[in-house]
C-alpha cells in the first residue's frame, strides 16, 4: 500500500484510494490485470485453461 506504482503515476495505492479519481485509476489497473491473467470471453469470466 505504501510502494509507488509506476502504472499509477508513481503514486501509492494508499494515497490514490483516498479520492474518487484515484479509486477509478486503481480499478482500471486491476481490470487490466484481471483481463491479462484470466482472459475474457463472451462477457463471461473464465480461468486460463478452462474449457
Amino acid at each position: 500500500m505504501q510502494s509507488e506504482i509506476p502504472s499509477l503515476g508513481n503514486q501509492t495505492s494508499y494515497a490514490l484510494i483516498q479520492t474518487e479519481d484515484g479509486r477509478s485509476q486503481i480499478e482500471c489497473v486491476l481490470l487490466k490485470i484481471e483481463h491479462g491473467v484470466y482472459g475474457w470471453s463472451s462477457g463471461a469470466f473464465r480461468a486460463v485453461g478452462a474449457a
